[in-house]
């Protein structure tokens, strides 16, 4: 009886120890995950799009750099397809140019991608999955 009682608080305590894992790997779920990439754009400027995504939101951060001081750009941002921004931002003192934006988690990976026209005509476009 003894022996009996002990192998099942044994496998009780393993059932606990094991539900207490699972329940551990589920809100790994919900830690950051970050994703970042560069690209050169066609007439000298340098885009960069870094996502973070954290539990039901993606933070977009969008910088173009080298970029002519006062140029004008056209920027829009878009996720899985459909546009999230349009918008219209100068070129710094330092030629930079910056956009954040919160996005919702879609369901499965999201695309997010981004596409900026310069004045002059240049055009950037970068492209993350998270």
């Amino acid at each position: 009886m003894i022996i009996k009682t002990t192998a099942l608080l044994a496998t009780v305590a393993l059932g606990l120890g094991t539900a207490g894992f699972l329940a551990t790997g589920t809100a790994q779920a919900d830690w950051d995950i970050e994703r970042e990439r560069s690209k050169g754009c066609s007439a000298g400027a340098w885009t960069s799009l870094s996502l973070e995504k954290n539990r039901r939101t993606i933070e977009a951060d969008v910088d173009i750099e080298r970029s002519p001081v006062g140029q004008t750009w056209r920027v829009r941002l878009a996720q899985n397809g459909t546009v999230i921004e349009r918008t219209k931002r100068v070129a710094d003192r330092e030629g930079d140019v910056e956009l954040s934006r919160r996005l919702t988690d879609q369901p499965g990976r999201d695309k997010v991608a981004v596409r900026a026209v310069s004045a002059m005509g240049e055009v950037c476009r970068v492209t993350v999955r998270i």
